[in-house]
């Protein structure tokens, strides 16, 4: 009897979808694979230099002189974590992800192309902290070219290093080679004595970076650890160590103003990587192999391009031709700041090589020189060879200190049409021999066993497993490509060993199907065996570029013949052994012996389990959400909102109203604050009992989000899991640790769905209906933008609550009346005495909650990207489950995930502010929603595929289990458990608690923190804007502009704090680590405030220094009358 479950157009889908996956990775892994990660060869006798006591900055300064402008010029560097890099007072390189420790891997450094993977950061409009430790960005190296900024005379490179934990550490590989031929000069740690010191003093007028600063009392250390642990780039250091080659060039121009050259670069077969560096003048394009590289509009001929060109190469005869032309109108281009051509010539310089390895010297070298020839005019087809040309015209040498030299990566990625060409290809490829090997294997399948399928069908169950192989391991490639994770990804041989891993997924699947057949079962193993056995000794043994294109195809093919080949034998094998023993049966009566006693054990065990055996799971997980969000609980220093919302609960403690420092009633969220003061005054009021307060709504949340997931699945083991993940879920351990209403408002939110689904959606449960309205009414109290839940409440009930009984159901009006009335009396409150008048120094002067359509895209990702990419797996579940709810409706499921739908639109459409918190509230909705769709379709997908091939229940607890194994993987607990033992905020508490210590009376305290000194000094006496400020920073009160939060008088530009600075004996300036100001304005006056003052306090993301009258001296800026007025 014919037993077909799957229809054909999903086998057929199935099977496609395995043939584009396989083609894609073998694009990526044997055609043009991607620049491969490698480990970094450090020298044996560099060394590791640390600060010269715990601290978590180090400033390093190294002098040394040359004799003449340098030739070659170049250094390696990893610091831990952040650093910027300065040549003779130039920021040269710089990754400053302070003060978010979810920026990413690498992802803030200056050298865009020297990342892990080609894969482009998700933009964010600000990246939200979470509980994890920040990136180890140290472990992939940058390489830079020095030889621009450096002189004849005396050098100084200078660096500052910050690190979280009070271990700041950099090691640093170089050298300057002034003359060739001669002993280079050594810039490397471990080499060469450095300059350290734990803080950034200036002195004479001169900031610690600038060549002519006086570093005479700082310690000198040539270091002394080893470095031991590895790092990695994509870059080989050849591309700048590498002197330059050849000559400039040019020809006689055509009447146009242009200039076609021509050369012949020939390529050895054993070439692994191969590099172009080249420069020109005004406009020109550059193709090698007819495959355009890039075209520049405006060529500056000091600008050196550095490219890998690996994968536009091939053995044998390879063609690079240029097209140079002058601009139109030179007066124009001037206007336009191009650059024109020095002498009116149109020049083109190249070099280039192959090579093999680091350590092998180059190979194939290209240079311009007089091999190159000259096009008369342009023919069809002269960039791939047509043509004779006409010898060019050398001229001087190139000057390596007058190029700006900058790699920009894989020139390959630049030609995506050729890429494209190459991957549907493969993919057409790989689909065809997919549904034809599935015909065969049908075919096959129907004439040796007892089944009677239809091809694809049975097809379609071997693909399954290997499509979710994929399709998992392709995520899981996304998810952590701006992560450390993303290097395993990233290196030459993955693609590769996940190609073998897809074959004996394969291999198991066909096994497992057919093993009842010992013939077919036996001939599949030796199939297999001798496939994998080729497969893997081939690519351990042979040169790499055999597993390249055709090539590669080729070897796959013979593979599998020779595989076919050891499976006629295996067959005579195997019946011998089964006339001598019966060998495979035996092993197969044991394997099946031990996996039903392992199997009727775990069945036996969970059925005798009670109710309070799950309960103790549950009280597992609690304790460990528990110990996670107590955990190290005080020491990270309070953010600017925690310090907001703790000193309005001070106010309440002191007045019964939420009184900030500055005078402003800060009457925002009043349960979440009210509550906060009735728990403060039971426990006390300190840092720790304030965060208590949400470690104690945290575990509430885990809780209710426990009993909820069971009611809404009935699986309480599925309520376990949904609980765990978000027991050490980073975005839930960050908020439950914070002094701010979120975690609260989460809670009410979570609460308040529940009574709706009960109320409204399956039942018209009255009491249900009461309670919605005062979870609302909390939750709306709680956080004020959670009041754009209620068009998805709205619609919601006007599409499942029918018929409305006006007469029956008026409580419904009363209470959304009286909620409606309630929340806007807490908006007019808030208007009244929170929000102040608005001035024309704020970024924007509207509402954040308004109907706008700026940046349509920046929640959406926040909530289904998330930072780092955290959340993409459980998006890509989210919609599966989706998907499946359509077609096999659940009207509490397929509402929740309306709502969420809903709720990201409208927050998307009217709220202006943006700011992944804002979607909190409903993410354990989200977390549920993905794992019971996911958990729902895999279920049914194992019973489908267990009824067609007789098996009971086996893929569907495989399938089940490669879930939890997949959704464990997105999970970082290492990264997790490391956040406790470092500063994930700027430590702000410290400096002010430094700066309450050693004030004295009459003392004078500058601030860009806002709200950083509330809770210890009372606040600051001046504000300092580091940008233009939010629309509720500053405010004018009695002529005076003051900042809301501490009182502060706004300081705007450098007269009015010239006359803080006549004015006071000391004056205390605490500042933040920030990028200068856009703002022209703004960052000349940051500019002038950095060279005031000495530093004597410099901790994590912040530092304090002190300016006294009698030692200080005030920098000469003319006086622009900014003193006068409120601004």
């Amino acid at each position: 009897m014919t037993i077909n479950i799957f229809n054909r157009w999903v086998s057929l889908s199935i099977l496609s979808l395995l043939g584009i996956l396989l083609g894609t990775l073998i694009f990526i892994a044997w055609d043009k694979p991607p620049i491969p990660v490698e480990p970094v060869a450090w020298s044996n006798s560099t060394r590791w230099i640390t600060a010269p006591e715990p601290s978590y900055r180090l400033y390093a300064r190294h002098r040394f002189t040359l004799p003449d402008v340098p030739e070659v010029a170049w250094l390696r560097l990893s610091a831990d974590n952040d650093y910027i890099l300065y040549v003779n007072g130039k920021i040269v390189a710089q990754e400053v992800s302070t003060p978010r420790n979810t920026a990413g891997f690498a992802a803030k450094r200056s050298e865009l192309y020297q990342g892990i993977n080609d894969s482009t950061p998700y933009r964010w409009n600000i990246p939200d902290w979470v509980q994890i430790s920040h990136a180890r960005d140290w472990k992939l190296t940058t390489y830079l070219d020095l030889t621009y900024y450096l002189q004849p005379g005396e050098n100084v490179i200078a660096i500052e290093v910050q690190d979280s934990h009070e271990t700041a550490r950099f090691v640093l590989e170089g050298a300057v080679y002034s003359i060739l031929g001669q002993a280079p000069i050594s810039l490397t740690t471990g080499n060469v004595p450095w300059q350290l010191a734990t803080q950034g003093p200036n002195r004479q007028q001169f900031f610690w970076f600038e060549p002519d600063f006086p570093d005479y009392d700082w310690i000198e250390s040539l270091g002394t650890i080893p470095v031991t642990e590895t790092t990695y780039s994509r870059v080989r250091e050849r591309i700048f160590q590498r002197p330059l080659q050849g000559s400039w060039i040019t020809a006689n121009e055509e009447p146009t103003g242009e200039l076609w050259l021509r050369c012949d670069w020939q390529i050895p077969d054993h070439f692994q990587r191969g590099f172009l560096r080249f420069a020109g003048d005004e406009k020109y394009g550059i193709t090698l192999n007819g495959h355009l590289l890039k075209h520049y509009h405006n060529g500056d001929g000091n600008q050196l391009h550095l490219y890998e060109v690996t994968n536009l190469l091939h053995p044998g005869s390879n063609t690079i031709a240029v097209n140079l032309s002058h601009f139109w109108d030179a007066d124009w281009s001037r206007q336009q700041e191009q650059t024109l051509s020095p002498d009116g010539l149109l020049r083109f310089y190249l070099d280039g090589w192959a090579e093999t390895s680091v350590s092998d010297p180059v190979i194939a070298p290209i240079q311009t020189d007089d091999t190159w020839t000259s096009l008369p005019k342009p023919l069809k087809d002269w960039v791939t060879g047509a043509g004779q040309g006409i010898p060019v015209t050398l001229l001087r040498s190139p000057e390596p200190s007058v190029f700006y030299r900058t790699y920009e990566g894989d020139a390959y990625l630049l030609n995506y049409p050729d890429g494209l060409r190459h991957l549907m290809g493969w993919i057409s490829l790989t689909t065809a021999m997919v549904l034809f090997g599935s015909w065969g294997l049908g075919r096959f399948t129907q004439s040796t066993s007892q089944f009677n399928l239809h091809h694809s069908s049975i097809s379609s169950i071997f693909a399954l497993p290997i499509v979710f192989f994929l399709i998992g391991i392709g995520l899981l490639k996304h998810r952590y490509a701006e992560a450390e994770a993303g290097i395993w990804f990233a290196h030459a041989h993955t693609n590769k060993i996940l190609i073998v891993s897809s074959i004996i997924i394969g291999l198991f699947t066909g096994l497992s199907v057919l093993w009842r057949r010992h013939d077919i079962g036996s001939r599949l193993i030796w199939v297999g065996v001798g496939f994998v056995g080729i497969l893997g000794f081939s690519l351990v043994t042979l040169p790499i570029n055999l597993f390249q294109g055709i090539l590669g195809f080729t070897v796959i093919i013979v593979t599998g013949i020779l595989a076919v080949g050891i499976g006629a034998m295996g067959k005579s094998l195997t019946s011998i052994s089964q006339d001598h023993g019966s060998f495979i049966p035996r092993i197969t009566w044991r394997i099946r012996t031990v996996k039903a006693i392992s199997y009727q054990g775990l069945r036996k065990l969970l059925s005798n389990w009670s109710q309070n055996h799950f309960s103790w799971l549950l009280y597992v997980i609690l304790a460990i959400g528990l110990f996670l969000r107590l955990n190290h609980l005080g020491y990270d220093n309070p953010e600017p909102d925690e310090n907001v919302s703790w000193d309005a609960v001070r106010g309440i403690l002191k007045t019964g109203a939420p009184i900030a420092s500055s005078g402003i009633w800060y009457t925002r969220s009043p349960v979440y604050h009210y509550l906060l003061a009735i728990w403060l005054r039971i426990l006390g009021d300190s840092l720790v009992n304030a965060r208590l307060f949400s470690v104690v709504v945290g575990i509430a949340t885990l809780i209710l989000v426990f009993y909820f997931t069971r009611y809404l699945t009935g699986n309480i083991l599925l309520a376990l899991l949904v609980t765990a993940i978000l027991a050490i879920d980073p975005w839930e351990l960050w908020y439950s640790r914070n002094i701010r209403f979120y975690q609260l408002a989460q809670f009410f939110t979570t609460a308040t769905f529940w009574a709706f689904l009960e109320g409204f959606i399956t039942k018209r449960d009255r009491t249900c209906q009461h309670l919605f309205f005062i979870f609302l009414t909390l939750t709306l109290l709680s956080q004020e933008v959670t009041l754009l839940l209620l068009p998805g409440f709205f619609i919601l009930f006007l599409f499942h609550y029918k018929p409305l009984k006006l007469l029956e159901d008026w409580p419904i009006f009363v209470s959304s009346f009286i909620t409606m009335m309630i929340f806007a009396f807490n908006i007019y409150f808030v208007k009244i005495k929170s929000l102040t008048p608005l001035i024309g120094l704020s970024s924007y002067t509207t509402s954040f909650i308004k109907l706008q359509f700026n940046n349509m895209s920046v929640f959406a990702t926040n909530f289904f990207v998330g930072v780092n990419r955290m959340y993409v797996i459980y998006s890509f579940l989210f919609f599966i489950g989706f998907i499946y709810f359509l077609f096999k409706p659940s009207k509490k499921i397929n509402t929740l995930f309306l709502a969420i739908f809903i709720n990201i639109a409208v927050i998307t459409v009217m709220v202006f502010l943006k700011a992944a918190r804002y979607t909190y509230p409903t993410y354990p909705i989200f977390i549920l929603l993905s794992v019971y769709g996911a958990f729902r379709s895999v279920h049914d997908l194992g019973v489908r595929i267990d009824t067609l091939i007789n098996k009971d229940g086996l893929w569907r607890k495989i399938l089940t289990l490669s879930m939890v194994l997949f959704l464990s993987l997105n999970i970082e607990p290492i990264r997790v458990l490391m956040s406790y033992d470092e500063s994930l905020r700027p430590r702000h508490m410290d400096a002010s608690e430094f700066i309450q210590r050693q004030r004295r009376p009459g003392d004078v305290v500058i601030s860009n923190v806002p709200a950083g000194h509330a809770n210890t000094i009372g606040g600051a006496d001046y504000y300092l804007m580091h940008r233009m400020s939010f629309f509720d920073a500053v405010y004018k009160h009695e002529g005076r502009v003051i900042d809301r939060w501490e009182g502060g008088v706004l300081l705007a530009n450098s007269d009015q704090l010239k006359q803080v600075l006549e004015s006071s004996n000391r004056v205390w300036i605490h500042t933040f680590d920030r990028q200068l100001p856009k703002d022209p304005e703004l960052a000349r006056f940051f500019n002038y405030l950095q060279s005031l003052g000495q530093p004597v306090f410099s901790t994590y993301g912040t530092r304090v220094k002190l300016w006294e009258k009698n030692t200080g001296t005030l920098q000469r800026i003319p006086d622009r009358g900014g003193n006068f007025g409120a601004y």
